[in-house]
């Protein structure tokens, strides 16, 4: 009779969090060619096998707060590893070793735990990128200590993101203040300028002619009509850096803030919040001095449309800007009262 021998195989879960809709798994797999930890949508990664000589691979899974990792196989026990897929929320990482024709014995590490700055740091440097922060990361890493600093004095992560973003904001005011003013002196002529542009259109010679001595009469410049999009485009990394903490740090995860915000990493169950965005975007708007009533409506309209995207945002971020176009707000106020001169 033949004894058939078989290579031990060990089996550990891709992490997956049932309570989050769109929870994704990915698999994680060290690349020693570009000396990186490369993901892999499961689906692609099927029937796929990754094999190593490396004394420390890295393979397992992972999802928006969780990582489940072979990190270190100092006997070499691995021989290949791959995925099986058992339902749409069980997916496998497998370790296959060698087949044992005696008595023998691995020491393998991983880690299964929680997707935290410190803990992956200390596991091994090379996790670090897990954190999804992409090109913020640097950023995103600021940002996560001050953040984690603001709650360890308030002890809410909601109140926190409103200090951070005035925190964030006050030193811009000023550029704030002075780009808005230059934007609403520009608005005041836009009716001179598109009359001129409407009577030379056929003569785009004659009508930059005419426009620059129309600036050069008015002390205006052309930078001013776009002196307004400044402070926006100064926000856009903060923006983008804050919404990959909320998606992907798990100190974020269930933090409630008041009443029907239970958990800031989530969108706003009943879109109030990203209503108040718009609603302020109006209120904004209201203090432009804007002639043209088809601007007007445009703006009106836009308030709208950021709403609804705002709408599929987690709350913290959505908290955020809300307080960030409040503050937008209230620094108008300050221009035309003390500097609308």
């Amino acid at each position: 009779m033949l004894a058939l021998q078989l290579p031990p195989r060990l089996f550990f879960p891709v992490p997956c969090i049932k309570e989050i809709s769109d929870d994704t798994m990915t698999i994680c797999a060290w690349d020693e060619a570009k000396r990186s930890v490369e993901t892999h949508e499961p689906a692609a990664s099927q029937g796929l096998a990754w094999f190593w000589l490396d004394k420390k691979p890295i393979f397992g899974g992972q999802d928006r707060f969780f990582a489940h990792l072979l990190v270190s196989d100092v006997n070499r026990f691995t021989q290949r590893a791959y995925i099986k897929r058992c339902d749409s929320t069980t997916l496998l990482s497998i370790l296959e070793g060698p087949v044992a024709t005696q008595k023998m014995a691995w020491n393998l590490s991983f880690y299964l735990g929680p997707k935290e700055p410190a803990s992956l740091q200390a596991i091994d440097e090379r996790l670090t990128p897990l954190l999804s922060f992409g090109w913020f990361t640097s950023l995103c890493m600021l940002l996560l200590k001050l953040l984690a600093y603001l709650y360890s004095l308030i002890g809410n992560f909601g109140i926190a993101i409103i200090v951070l973003t005035i925190v964030l904001r006050l030193p811009f005011s000023p550029l704030m203040i002075y780009s808005r003013k230059k934007t609403d002196h520009f608005a005041k002529f836009e009716p001179s300028i598109t009359r001129i542009k409407m009577k030379y259109r056929h003569d785009k010679s004659m009508e930059y002619q005419e426009l620059m001595k129309f600036y050069k009469d008015h002390d205006l410049s052309p930078a001013s009509q776009m002196a307004g999009c400044l402070p926006q485009l100064i926000q856009l990394p903060i923006l983008f850096a804050l919404f990959r903490i909320l998606n992907n740090y798990i100190d974020l995860y269930q933090a409630p803030f008041v009443g029907w915000i239970v958990d800031l990493s989530a969108r706003d169950p009943y879109y109030i919040l990203p209503l108040l965005v718009g609603l302020a975007m109006i209120w904004s708007n209201s203090l432009m001095a804007v002639v043209d009533e088809k601007k007007r409506v445009m703006t009106t309209f836009l308030a709208f449309v950021v709403a609804a995207v705002f709408a599929t945002f987690p709350a913290g971020v959505v908290l955020y800007q809300l307080t960030s176009n409040l503050l937008g707000i209230a620094e108008d106020y300050v221009r035309r009262i003390f500097f609308n001169k």
